[in-house]
């Protein structure tokens, strides 16, 4: 998981990218990312679809964000060795 932050407020292009490894090409899963941005009680929420490449999407922002999360208090599949 990894984001970007290009631009000044308020044109900010946020890009986001999940990378899925050790796992098979025919597994995916839709995982939420949360955007909190400053002022704002609840956050924004972006589903993105893993899978064998690396998946990616784009949201326009008026301000830098807090925290950019994937999958809050959710669990996500690890592999453990």
């Amino acid at each position: 998981f990894s984001s970007k932050l290009k631009g000044k407020a308020p044109n900010l292009d946020l890009e986001v990218t999940v990378r899925q490894t050790n796992a098979s090409d025919e597994f995916g899963i839709d995982v939420p990312v949360e955007i909190r941005l400053p002022g704002q009680a609840k956050p924004l929420v972006q589903w993105i679809r893993t899978g064998p490449e690396p998946s990616s999407f784009h949201v326009k922002l008026r301000a830098v964000p807090v925290k950019v999360e994937l999958a809050p208090g959710a669990g996500v599949l690890a592999l453990r060795k």
